[in-house]
C-alpha cells in the first residue's frame, strides 16, 4: 500500500526534523510530514548546520517500516533514489555517494538525507523521522550546487516536492516487499563507477581505498591496496586518497 501523505507546510521553523519529531512523539500517524519554505535551525547529520534560504526544500516524514533496527540505514538509500530519480526530470547528470548524498556532475552538492529513530527498552522501531533537503533555487558557494543553476526548466518547489514524495512512496513499498536488493541495485546503477578512489573518516582513524559496491544490506564495501575488502557500516565518505 502507498504512504498516504499529510505536509504541514509553515514559512518558517527553526527545524522541520525537530517539529516532526515532536509529532512522532506526540502519535502521528505514518506519512505525517513537515515542510518550511525556511528554517532558522535546520541540521544534517552529526548536527551540522544546515543553511536553509528560501526556495529549497526542507522536509522531515515521519515513517514506521515494519522493520530491524539494523536495516534502517537501508532507508537512505531508498530516499536517495526517489530524490536522484526527481532531480534527473531536470538535471540528467547527478550521481549518489553513499550513504546519503546526491551530487552534481562536478562533486557539489545538491541534496542530503538525514535518518532520526526512536527505539524501544526491546529493540524495536517506533519511528523513523526522514529528513530531505534539496538545492532548487540556490546553495552554498563552492560546496553546493542549485537545480536552478543546472537547468533551463521551469522549477517549482512543490511540484517537486509532489514527484519526490510519489517516487518515495514506490520505492519505500517496494522496499517493505522486496526487500534491499531492488533498492541496492536502483543505487548502484545511479552512484560513482567501481574503483573510485575514496577515503573513510572513522572517528579519530582513516580508511583509504577504493569505491568496490554495496554488500547485500547496503553497508559500503572499501577495497583497500592490499586488495582487502572492508565492510563500512557508518562513516564519512570523501573522495580522493593520500590528502
Amino acid at each position: 500500500m502507498s504512504v498516504i501523505w499529510d505536509i504541514q507546510t509553515h514559512d518558517t521553523l527553526a527545524s522541520t526534523q525537530a517539529r516532526l519529531k515532536e509529532l512522532a512523539f506526540g502519535g502521528s500517524r505514518e506519512g505525517t510530514g513537515v515542510q518550511a519554505y525556511t528554517q532558522t535551525g535546520g541540521y544534517g547529520r552529526q548536527g551540522r548546520a544546515w543553511v536553509s534560504p528560501p526556495g529549497n526544500l526542507y522536509l522531515s516524514l515521519l515513517l514506521r517500516p515494519d522493520c530491524k533496527p539494523h536495516d534502517i540505514p537501508q532507508m537512505a538509500l531508498v530516499t536517495g533514489v526517489a530524490v536522484i530519480e526527481s532531480i534527473r526530470a531536470y538535471v540528467p547528470s547527478v550521481f549518489l555517494k553513499w550513504p546519503n548524498d546526491v551530487l552534481a556532475s562536478d562533486g557539489r552538492k545538491l541534496a542530503g538525507i538525514l535518518l532520526e529513530t526512536d527505539i524501544d527498552a526491546a529493540g524495536r522501531l517506533n519511528w523513523l523521522a526522514l529528513g530531505v533537503g534539496v538545492n532548487i533555487a540556490s546553495a552554498p558557494d563552492q560546496i553546493g550546487a542549485a537545480l536552478a543553476d543546472l537547468t533551463e526548466k521551469h522549477l517549482s518547489l512543490n511540484d517537486f516536492r509532489d514527484e519526490f514524495l510519489k517516487r518515495l512512496s514506490l520505492w519505500y513499498r517496494r522496499w517493505q516487499t522486496e526487500g534491499a536488493a531492488p533498492v541496492r541495485a536502483a543505487w548502484l546503477y545511479s552512484a560513482h563507477p567501481q574503483g573510485t578512489p575514496l577515503k573513510i573518516k572513522l572517528g579519530e582513524s582513516r580508511l583509504d581505498g577504493y569505491f568496490e559496491g554495496l554488500d547485500e544490506t547496503g553497508n559500503l564495501l572499501l577495497r583497500l591496496e592490499s586488495g582487502e575488502i572492508r565492510m563500512i557500516a557508518s562513516g564519512e565518505v570523501h573522495f580522493g586518497m593520500n590528502e
